[in-house]
């Protein structure tokens, strides 16, 4: 965001000696509010609300909705998340809290971290991941206790699904935004993205990786030495030294290929030949030869 846009909020940027200001245009006679430091860059808030400033080396936000600051500098750094909707981060001596979009404290800085579920925009209430004294819980967009800090490790939500992973002594499961066990506590490690998007996550159980599902049936057997998220229907999967594609039944679609082979879409995949890549189709025909340094995924 830069002075212009500012502008077209009735916000005007002022630059006083070694101070920069910022000051309400639509309020006769108004004082700028001045700081050490104003980082409006658009990239940092998907909207108009607000901007990070800073005064005597700590951080605190600037509404342009209210034409007055809403989060006092008094933090050692400030983060917008991915959307209107999601809480400001905020950070005080290595702990974090957190505030609405209208400068309410929702979590006090007493946290080890914090995290946000993927959301989209207009999403509510996702639950925030917090952990303390080494143990996981969840928290909702009002402050409020959801699931208790008693897991030794946890990852945001799919929202989609209203799922997670969470472990207990070393084994993870796949828990429900209830906090109710939808999996025992068996799996090693697991896709810490926990994103269903395409049916299924990796898990892995005594040394070997698998798939299951958001309702927790593991439709592909924990059988694979190595594996790579799903991606347009297919994964590439190491097994007996070789890697293969497989789709979301477990069926081998293509084999003896590299770590680096995805889809591009159904039935046509990008594989890599010695250095160089090429594009085939399910039957192996050469769609672009092998003569490319690289290939990058596209719609």
């Amino acid at each position: 965001m830069y002075n212009s846009d500012l502008l077209k909020c009735g916000i005007g940027l002022v630059h006083l000696g070694n101070k920069w200001g910022l000051i309400d245009l639509l309020k006769e006679n108004a004082e700028p509010i001045l700081y050490d430091v104003i980082d409006a860059r658009r990239h940092y808030y998907d909207s108009d609300s607000g901007v990070k400033v800073m005064k005597d080396g700590k951080w605190g936000i600037y509404s342009l909705e209210k034409r007055d600051q809403v989060i006092p500098c008094i933090y050692d750094s400030v983060m917008f998340g991915n959307n209107e909707d999601t809480p400001i981060k905020v950070c005080q001596g290595n702990k974090y809290g957190a505030y609405n979009q209208y400068g309410k404290e929702i979590l006090p800085c007493i946290y080890d971290t914090l995290d946000f579920s993927l959301t989209s925009e207009g999403e509510e209430d996702a639950p925030i991941v917090v952990s303390k004294n080494n143990k996981y819980g969840f928290y909702n967009y009002e402050g409020d206790e959801i699931i208790p800090c008693v897991y030794d490790d946890a990852y945001p939500f799919d929202l989609e699904c209203e799922v997670t992973f969470a472990s207990r002594e070393g084994k993870y499961a796949l828990i429900d935004i209830d906090g109710d066990a939808i999996t025992p506590f068996i799996y090693d490690s697991c896709d810490e993205n926990v994103d269903f998007s395409e049916g299924l996550v990796y898990i892995e159980k005594n040394g070997k990786f698998g798939f299951i599902n958001s309702k927790g049936e593991e439709i592909i057997p924990c059988i694979y030495n190595k594996v790579e998220a799903f991606c347009k229907g297919y994964a590439a999967v190491k097994t007996n030294g070789k890697w293969k594609l497989i789709d979301v039944l477990g069926n081998e679609i293509l084999t003896d290929v590299t770590k680096e082979a995805f889809a591009l879409r159904k039935g046509v995949f990008c594989l890599k030949k010695g250095r160089k890549y090429g594009i085939i189709d399910i039957r192996g025909n050469e769609i672009i030869p092998f003569e490319c340094d690289e290939i990058s995924y596209f719609v």
